[in-house]
């Protein structure tokens, strides 16, 4: 639900979340992924070992390899890039498993 992208202060609530939570599902401190790189990039240099962090916001075919090589997130969430007329695409699907772990 990105409910750390709400918060006031993330970096705190990282802080602790520690041993309570396992996976953190986020944009960074942006409304997309590709716009919060870089703070999620150090979210996951600093908290990398304490959770699993998931790129979330926006992710697309053409910039999800980018994200992920970028932040160093250890998997990414997509919505509507992997669908087609509201359903799930299995083409869509291998190729942006294709293009995130080639």
């Amino acid at each position: 639900h990105r409910a750390l992208d709400r918060s006031t202060d993330p970096e705190e609530a990282l802080r602790r979340l520690v041993g309570i939570v396992a996976r953190i599902l986020t944009s960074g401190p942006a409304a997309s992924a590709a716009e919060g790189r870089a703070g999620l990039r150090r979210w996951v240099q600093a908290f990398g070992t304490f959770y699993r962090f998931a790129a979330a916001g926006g992710i697309r075919l053409e910039n999800a390899r980018d994200i992920m090589l970028f932040t160093g997130a250890h998997e990414c969430h997509v919505g509507t890039a992997a669908r087609t007329d509201d359903a799930v695409d299995p083409h869509k699907v291998r190729l942006l498993r294709a293009v995130i772990q080639p």
